[in-house]
């Protein structure tokens, strides 16, 4: 049994690495045609959608923080994250926070909150 997921997998590899033609477009379907998986794509549609805005996540800096950070701080944590600088950036206010951000990229979580920090400090002394 073919599930929706995997095929949606397959072709997003058929587009982002071997840069797919109509050709191989037309195999795929033929391919869920025969095996009578045709009622797949609305599944399969769904699945490639959730995977690129992933995708599209991951290469974006999300940062949380009580207030934007002025340009000067966020090219600092940039050069220090090794991001370049033109890689999107997303902002979202977080009054919680009382001091610095927490910044997201590429599946990695940098906490520069003072709360991240206090959190630190605390299981340092615990040890």
């Amino acid at each position: 049994m073919l599930d929706s997921k995997k095929m949606a997998k397959v072709l997003i590899d058929l587009y982002t690495k071997r840069g797919a033609s109509d050709t191989a477009l037309d195999a795929y379907l033929n391919f869920l045609e025969e095996k009578k998986a045709l009622h797949l794509l609305p599944s399969i549609v769904k699945h490639v959608e959730r995977l690129q805005g992933d995708l599209l996540d991951s290469q974006t800096l999300s940062i949380r923080a009580a207030q934007p950070l002025d340009e000067e701080s966020l090219l600092n944590f940039c050069k220090s994250a090794g991001i370049s600088k033109e890689t999107p950036v997303r902002f979202f206010e977080e009054k919680d926070l009382l001091g610095g951000f927490i910044a997201s990229y590429d599946g990695r979580i940098y906490d520069a909150s003072l709360r991240g920090q206090v959190q630190h400090l605390k299981k340092i002394l615990t040890y």
